[in-house]
């Protein structure tokens, strides 16, 4: 099964009655999202608010391929990062924090840190890209991904 991920833009907060009256099958997880309850991590969802449905203006899909490769490349970055494994409530800074701690949806506080860690990290990412061509390559999606849902939008993962 392939790993895709949806990223929006431009979201407006819908109104309670437009949002209540959404059937189930109205694209909910394309242009339509409500925002979950993160208890363990509140910070994922930052500049939105939990339990509300928003729409956005612009949707893009980002499919990495199969779960196995992804995850895979996912444990590359967490290597490229020196990122520790610790228990989820334990405090630990540093570049793509947010994202190891395996939340599938992303606002746009947290979208927009991780597109700086992504852009700040490229130039050694690309280096390291001469050699793994495959790791760039996921490396650049992500950084694209999370560009593209920073300010204003958020990310979520639609199927893996």
């Amino acid at each position: 099964m392939s790993v895709l991920f949806v990223a929006g833009k431009g979201l407006k907060r819908l109104d309670e009655a437009v949002a209540d009256d959404l059937d189930e099958g109205d694209g909910e997880g394309e242009d339509i999202i409500t925002v979950p309850a993160w208890p363990d991590l509140p910070y994922l969802t930052e500049g939105l608010d939990v339990g509300a449905t928003y729409k956005c203006s612009q949707h893009c899909w980002f499919s990495f391929g199969r779960r196995f490769h992804f995850y895979e490349q996912f444990e590359r970055l967490a290597d490229f990062a020196n990122y520790e494994q610790r228990p989820p409530g334990a405090d630990q800074t540093g570049a793509f924090r947010e994202l190891f701690r395996r939340g599938d949806f992303f606002g746009p506080v947290v979208s927009a840190k991780l597109a700086a860690d992504f852009s700040y990290w490229d130039p050694l990412a690309r280096a390291g890209g001469i050699l793994d061509e495959s790791f760039y390559e996921h490396y650049d999606q992500w950084r694209e991904m999370f560009k593209f849902a920073a300010n204003d939008g958020a990310l979520w993962l639609r199927c893996s």
